[in-house]
């Protein structure tokens, strides 16, 4: 997306809203664009993977801002619970538990 002319970004998003969502400010990687890459015909199933296909936490921020959202989505897709989200592979686990018990989290 951060590539494209405003007129076919406009298109774009006009045809799936989730182009509109930027999810990673310092990269300028849209919502749609990550569940490209997690629906994609070689999909991708850890945060790593997202990284290296769509470049989100590549940025000046390295993920700070679009860390959190970025596991939310593969979470949502895999259906499974943020805590089954792996940075890499199967050992290196992000989020253990939630730190306030009985709270909603944004995660």
């Amino acid at each position: 997306m951060a590539g494209l002319p405003d007129e076919a970004r406009a298109a774009l998003i006009r045809q799936n809203p989730d182009y509109g969502e930027i999810v990673c400010r310092c990269e300028e990687i849209s919502k749609g664009e990550i569940l490209d890459a997690v629906r994609s015909a070689v999909p991708v199933y850890t945060v790593d993977a997202i990284k290296r296909r769509v470049r989100p936490g590549m940025g000046r921020c390295q993920g700070g801002f679009c860390g959190p959202t970025v596991v939310k989505i593969l979470a949502e897709e895999k259906g499974c619970s943020v805590e089954e989200i792996t940075k890499g592979n199967d050992y290196s686990v992000i989020l253990y538990n939630k730190t306030k018990k009985g709270a909603e989290t944004n995660v």
